[in-house]
């Protein structure tokens, strides 16, 4: 799957629109990066646990993960600020995976687009090895539930998105 795909475009597009990259000191800024961090964090933790819940991230897997939040961040975040971020996740503090993305998507928020969004990242990370195991199916059924996205709506957007 091409993590580059439109999807991901458009939400890199959508969550960095209040980082103009005019002014390259203010993009490359502390300020800016934990405001990046901070925006992305509900979604990065949500496509995480999708890639963990065999219990197994192995370095592909972890890389496709690094790679789409590259993405995402517009490169602006340093990969080393990534890979902490992922550090995090999998530390877990000791919650439930299904209890860790119910409280993701809460702080994802009520707008459709943001929801909507996760829900496509999640899945395109679910399918980058090319193939949906049982585990993967109950995690995403979390997912689409927790982020408030119908039956009908997975399904279109799955097929705008994920061909």
């Amino acid at each position: 799957m091409n993590l580059e795909a439109a999807a991901v475009t458009r939400l890199r597009d959508y969550l960095l629109h209040d980082h103009s990259a005019a002014d390259e000191s203010l993009v490359s800024s502390p300020a800016t990066i934990e405001a990046i961090l901070r925006r992305i964090r509900p979604f990065a933790e949500i496509m995480y646990l999708v890639m963990a819940t065999d219990g197994d991230v192995d370095a592909a897997e972890r890389k496709t993960l690094l790679s789409a939040l590259e993405v995402l961040c517009d490169k602006i975040v340093p990969p080393v600020q990534l890979e902490t971020l992922l550090d995090e996740f999998r530390q877990g503090g000791g919650i439930e995976e299904e209890d860790r993305i119910q409280m993701a998507a809460a702080r994802i928020g009520a707008e459709k687009q943001d929801r909507e969004m996760a829900f496509l990242l999640a899945a395109a990370i679910a399918v980058a090895d090319h193939r949906l195991e049982e585990v993967e199916r109950t995690t995403m059924q979390w997912v689409r539930e927790y982020l408030g996205i119908s039956d009908r709506r997975m399904n279109e957007l799955l097929a705008e998105n994920l061909v």
